[in-house]
């Protein structure tokens, strides 16, 4: 060891950047307290799926721009049109076929499958505890085949995930939160308190948990040392004090991670009937209110950053009477041929509940707040369908609607026309307002490039 080291190192040195460190304290103290706690910036995509297209004059808005009036099917976002963009002319490059713009719609690909959808491959790029969260609603319910896959991992070409939608959502929030597995089914017309959950590991101290090693390791150590290990206890333990705080929050869902949903099923976690009792008509309400809670709390909570809510699939069989999911209603899909009859405003009643539930995933996010701005803020949220016109099967002017601004990135409060456009660059315009550099998703002989009308 040359003298200089030597010099480095000396006593009196070392006595200078210890007591340093004892002043620098607070201050990385609140350092780590913004890279664990605060992450204002971090930004989030969710991926809202509703089954059996659209009618095109009933979902597009008139004219584009600010002053846009929404008709039947999307008149729901109202209450949130200051927070969404409706986009107008947008085609899929997909094949004349129904389960064709299933597998298209997170892919950007053409029937057989080579790419990872979006969902997983932000989760990939921006990876949490669960790197993309794939909630549904009687998604497996006579629909679990290939052909009405949304999203696909990477194994030797795009693979359908569709055994990681969860459908049951006391299952999904006990995975997530910790919680009982055995509470009673609530009786009808009861008042059902809020669900709350903790897991285990977050209740423990790490100190606590390991005291005995601390108190044997301090015996053995030198004044010196043992005041630096003092230095660094006491940073861990105020760290932990500070997430207790947070995980056993009892405020509302306005404070930004509760672990609480307002419970309004409970469901077997191990359900072996056929259909599951989460799966049927007459619940499919409670199921989407659940599920999109749980998604939001998952965010907020910093356990993903990528989410699908999938409300049901394809060719969905999911009942609806009087615009609302009903055990007596009449087949989604069947309904979706509104040529036949008087079909047309009983799709647009149905599509207007998948709007008014898009509706309240945008409302819950904008309520999460996040320093001075919301989770909605730093996300970005896309309603999405396999079909364009419904009736016809195309795949023209699909009905999208893109909301949050993605921590700036996009400018709210607009319908824009994409004609000319195709869904591989709105895609890539999500890929990049998340801060990728990526210029193409899916198939790359159709398009290139975000879609810039979308930045304002």
């Amino acid at each position: 060891m040359d003298d200089k080291i030597r010099k480095e190192i000396s006593r009196r040195n070392l006595f200078r950047y210890l007591g340093n460190s004892v002043v620098m304290l607070p201050f990385m103290r609140t350092l780590m307290e913004t890279q664990a706690f605060g992450e204002t910036t971090n930004k989030r995509a969710v991926f809202f799926y509703y089954p059996d297209g659209i009618i095109e004059s009933a979902f597009h808005p008139t004219s584009i721009g600010t002053g846009f009036v929404l008709p039947g099917m999307t008149a729901p976002l109202g209450s949130v049109q200051g927070d969404i963009i409706m986009i107008k002319g947008v085609d899929y490059k997909t094949s004349n076929s129904h389960q064709g713009g299933a597998n298209y719609a997170l892919t950007g690909c053409e029937n057989s499958i080579t790419n990872v959808s979006i969902d997983t491959y932000l989760g990939s790029k921006f990876p949490k505890t669960i790197p993309a969260l794939r909630l549904g609603v009687a998604t497996q319910y006579e629909g679990a085949d290939i052909a009405k896959a949304l999203s696909f991992s990477a194994v030797t070409g795009g693979q359908p995930t569709l055994s990681q939608i969860e459908d049951n959502p006391t299952k999904a929030f006990n995975a997530l939160f910790g919680g009982s597995t055995s509470s009673p089914s609530p009786t009808s017309g009861a008042a059902t308190p809020p669900v709350k959950g903790l897991s285990n590991t977050l209740k423990k101290s790490l100190l606590d948990d390991n005291l005995e090693q601390i108190k044997g390791l301090q015996s053995k150590l030198g004044t010196l040392e043992k005041t630096k290990l003092d230095l660094h206890l006491a940073s861990i333990r105020e760290i932990e004090r500070r997430l207790q705080s947070s995980t056993t929050s009892t405020t509302t869902a306005s404070a930004q991670c509760t672990k609480t949903i307002s419970q309004t099923k409970t469901f077997a976690v191990n359900d072996t009937n056929y259909p599951k009792a989460y799966w049927t008509s007459d619940v499919f309400d409670a199921v989407v209110d659940m599920q999109t809670q749980i998604a939001i709390q998952a965010m907020a909570c910093g356990v993903t950053n990528v989410v699908l809510l999938q409300m049901s699939h394809s060719v969905s069989n999911a009942h609806f009477a009087n615009g609302m999911p009903s055990s007596t209603g009449t087949d989604h899909h069947d309904t979706s041929h509104y040529k036949n009859g008087s079909l047309a405003m009983i799709h647009t009643q149905n599509q207007a509940y998948m709007m008014t539930k898009y509706a309240n995933l945008i409302k819950g996010m904008s309520a999460i707040k996040e320093g001075d701005k919301s989770l909605l803020y730093n996300s970005v949220a896309l309603a999405f369908s396999e079909l364009g016109d419904s009736d016809d099967h195309k795949f023209k002017n699909m009905g999208l609607v893109l909301a949050g601004q993605a921590g700036g990135y996009f400018r709210t409060g607009r319908c824009i026309d994409g004609t000319g456009m195709v869904h591989n660059n709105l895609l890539v315009s999500i890929l990049q307002s998340m801060g990728l550099s990526d210029t193409t998703f899916g198939r790359t002989d159709v398009a290139a490039g975000g879609i810039d009308a979308l930045k304002g």
